[in-house]
């Protein structure tokens, strides 16, 4: 094999090394650009920021973002209440029988936590789907609550359950808001 002369390797080099950079260049203008507008291009705009407003629903009260509207809920044997968006529902049951988010949320798991909410011991249900194979919506949280008698001749313990159904991404923050604002009276 032929020696290649010192010349002519030193200016191969010399041209890769500006080849390289060139195209580096462009790569790292390239990511650059991505990051820059990499949340547009993916749809994933940032999470708009939310106006909030305390809800007192009687026995208990939570936060609420301002744009969701009350809508007209009817419960036989217990006070009943939720409110809508276009990407979000938040509602409640509140009375002397849990409110059953179906055997797969109810069963311990990961997908449940132990939390303390407003002074009382409180169970936080999430999952990745809507309830009992619904489609309406791609996320939930939820918290459990059981209540002593309020007064000395109660004799049955309350119990109060908070649902959270959401689409977007951006809502996550905003449910465990809902749920970490309640207060009871």
């Amino acid at each position: 094999m032929d020696k290649v002369p010192r010349d002519v390797t030193k200016r191969a080099a010399a041209e890769l090394r500006r080849y390289a950079r060139r195209r580096l260049g462009r790569w790292l203008f390239a990511g650059a650009l991505a990051v820059t507008l990499g949340t547009s291009a993916l749809g994933q705009e940032p999470c708009p920021s939310t106006d909030w407003r305390r809800v007192d629903e009687g026995g208990f009260s939570f936060e609420l973002p301002a744009e969701l509207a009350r809508v007209r809920e009817r419960g036989e044997d217990s006070h009943v209440g939720a409110f809508e968006s276009q990407s979000m529902r938040v509602a409640y049951d509140f009375g002397y029988w849990l409110l059953w988010l179906g055997d797969d949320l109810q069963s311990p798991g990961p997908h449940q936590q132990s939390a303390q909410i407003g002074g009382h011991k409180a169970t936080i249900i999430s999952a990745s789907h809507d309830f009992d194979g619904r489609n309406e919506y791609r996320y939930v949280r939820a918290v459990q609550f059981e209540l002593q008698p309020r007064t000395k001749d109660a004799s049955r313990n309350l119990f109060l359950t908070l649902t959270v159904r959401f689409s977007n991404t951006c809502d996550d923050a905003v449910s465990r808001r809902i749920i970490e604002s309640i207060l009871f009276d």
